[in-house]
């Protein structure tokens, strides 16, 4: 039966492996479900230009296994689109007769997907490829294309499904289900072409292309990348050893899940007559008289992209810049101290220098034995963010041997000051409008960036630290700013932003006591009206809880959103900063070559 199309699916096709070819690529696009329904819903997640690409396997379509539930998950709970589509001799894109399949035109077809997603083909929205989900072969397809495009793209996440590794058990498996393949150059292998069950013939060429190939190489694949692979227990065509040597190459930013009893399409190997599923949660495949836990692997793979996981695992790889040198630093009485150098830059062999660039949240609290550890990292300047409102309630003294320069980003008569109960507000309602909070700052704060970039130019020896309240909003744009002028990857930058969310644990409960205090000054009522009115709604939604959440959040979908605003309405931070900020081209040379190491 011909699929059917859900409400926040389209389908087209997409020339490969460039315009013009002839050749195409039958494609599903999935948006994010809050684009379609009602923007006051809170059950859904934001919509973000983040986009996975997700990849069938051999003699497969685009409708493979998991990809539905998959994409309807990423729409729904992570706000991403996702495009499935199907490769060259497959499906609904164009058939190449007995010439069959080679993983190089493969990989030319992943190619044309991402370039068509990351350079505005649909609809001149350029996506952010933070996913890759290949299932049986195109598993070796996307680990191939990642290697050959290994530092020229960056994709967050590769996830692999059952995958193969060792290549030349396929072709011992088709030679002894095809005793006479060579006699006949290849055999008829089932498939579904144009939405129809049907036979194709596969040559022995295709079966030689895929299985004289072996997966060792995959360690070098960049260190940046998480990877996942998930396997059936009880896989009728891919050796369950091929999981713990894909682990073992992967190791240590791989995650190995093996669910039990299920094959290789994720469906139970023990049967179920009718009456016996019907009391079963997980849907019943009637042909085959198994139960589908695809939905269970598209549940973990959305878990392993989401914001807890993600956030996680670039926590731990990112504790210590190097073996000796941790990141974060223990400054008695102040918070959310990190230091921002040693992540990689777009100029090949280079890093951003360490122990010279540090962040915070504000002083105020910093005890003598405080100062004096910031005397120990060779601090010299700190950039004080803040409003002068927040530095008369919160006065930071004066440390010797440091100097203090007060640069408040937005100045001190910024709009948001005027109406700051209804930003407020707005804030504790959805951390996704942080985004607007993030566009003001670009578009008013030239003036104190110029006076920061240049003192940063003018004093290359010296080590510096900003802050602004908290460590999160005027210093996560400050820091965004340096690290994208350093050709430091957004999706980096993005993540060591949403790192602000562990360094502001340890003051959560005190940031409440004021919330709390705050609402108490205004009336008895005024807290339950408040939370009334922002919970929308929304079942079991409080102030204190996830009023707060959003309030402390540093989403990497948020910073990710200011990016692309950075990038569309001023060209990208090196122009934001010669244009706007009034910096000129061998000022920000100067600042590269000085904050740049090899």
């Amino acid at each position: 039966m011909p699929y059917a199309l859900e409400s926040n699916e389209e389908q087209f096709f997409i020339d490969t492996p460039n315009r013009g070819s002839g050749k195409h690529l039958a494609c599903i696009l999935r948006t994010p479900k809050r684009l379609l329904d009602d923007n006051k819903r809170y059950d859904i997640s934001s919509t973000t230009r983040r986009c996975a690409i997700l990849m069938h396997g051999n003699n497969s379509h685009k409708n493979f296994c998991c990809a539905v539930q998959l994409s309807r998950s990423l729409a729904e709970e992570l706000g991403m689109y996702s495009l499935r589509f199907d490769f060259r001799n497959c499906g609904d894109s164009t058939l190449n007769g007995n010439k069959g399949r080679t993983v190089e035109e493969d990989i030319q077809d992943v190619e044309a997907v991402y370039e068509y997603l990351t350079q505005g083909g649909y609809h001149n929205i350029k996506f952010h490829v933070e996913a890759i989900v290949g299932h049986s072969r195109g598993v070796v397809d996307m680990f191939e294309w990642a290697l050959k495009y290994n530092y020229e793209h960056y994709v967050p996440s590769l996830i692999a499904c059952a995958g193969r590794f060792i290549g030349e058990k396929h072709i011992q498996g088709v030679r002894k289900g095809f005793p006479d393949l060579e006699e006949k150059g290849g055999h008829m292998q089932p498939s579904i072409i144009r939405g129809k069950y049907t036979e194709i013939f596969i040559p022995l060429s295709e079966t030689n292309n895929l299985g004289h190939r072996s997966m060792e190489k995959i360690k070098d694949i960049n260190s940046s990348v998480d990877t996942m692979c998930i396997y059936g227990s009880n896989d009728d065509v891919i050796p369950l050893s091929d999981s713990a040597l894909y682990a073992n190459a992967l190791s240590p930013r791989n995650k190995l899940v093996i669910l039990d009893g299920l094959n290789h399409q994720y469906r139970t190997v023990k049967h179920f007559s009718k009456e016996e599923a019907a009391k079963c949660e997980h849907p019943y495949h009637e042909r085959t008289h198994s139960l589908d836990y695809n939905q269970d692997v598209a549940d973990i793979i959305v878990k392993f992209l989401g914001h807890q996981d993600s956030r996680g695992r670039f926590y731990e790889r990112n504790l210590n810049i190097h073996k000796f040198l941790p990141r974060w630093k223990k400054i008695e009485g102040v918070a959310n101290f990190r230091d921002i150098g040693g992540y990689k830059s777009s100029i090949q062999g280079k890093h951003v220098k360490y122990n010279h660039m540090y962040r915070s949240a504000d002083l105020s609290g910093a005890t003598d034995r405080g100062k004096e550890e910031l005397k120990k990292l060779g601090i010299k300047v700190i950039f004080d963010l803040r409003f002068a409102e927040e530095r008369s309630e919160k006065k930071i003294d004066e440390i010797e041997g440091i100097k203090n320069i007060n640069v408040p980003l937005l100045g001190d008569k910024s709009p948001m000051l005027i109406d700051k109960m209804n930003v407020y507000s707005r804030l504790l309602s959805n951390y996704y409008s942080f985004v607007d909070v993030y566009k003001h700052i670009l578009d008013h704060s030239a003036e104190p960036l110029r006076i920061i970039f240049t003192y940063i130019k003018d004093h290359p020896s010296e080590p510096f630290l900003f802050h602004c309240a908290v460590g999160k909003d005027r210093t996560g744009i400050l820091g965004a700013l340096i690290l994208s002028l350093l050709g430091v990857s957004a999706q980096i930058i993005c993540r060591e932003y949403e790192q602000t969310e562990y360094g502001l644990a340890c003051v959560r409960k005190d940031i409440e006591r004021k919330m709390v205090a705050s609402f108490e000054e205004q009336g008895p009522d005024f807290e339950a009206a408040l939370n009334q009115k922002l919970a929308n709604g929304r079942q079991n939604w409080t102030l204190r809880r996830q009023g707060l959440d959003n309030l402390l959040s540093s989403r990497y979908e948020v910073m990710l959103t200011a990016l692309d605003y950075l990038k569309e309405h001023y060209g990208g931070a090196e122009k934001y900063l010669e244009e706007e900020v009034g910096l000129k081209r061998e000022d920000l040379e100067s600042i590269r070559e000085n904050l740049l190491v090899n």
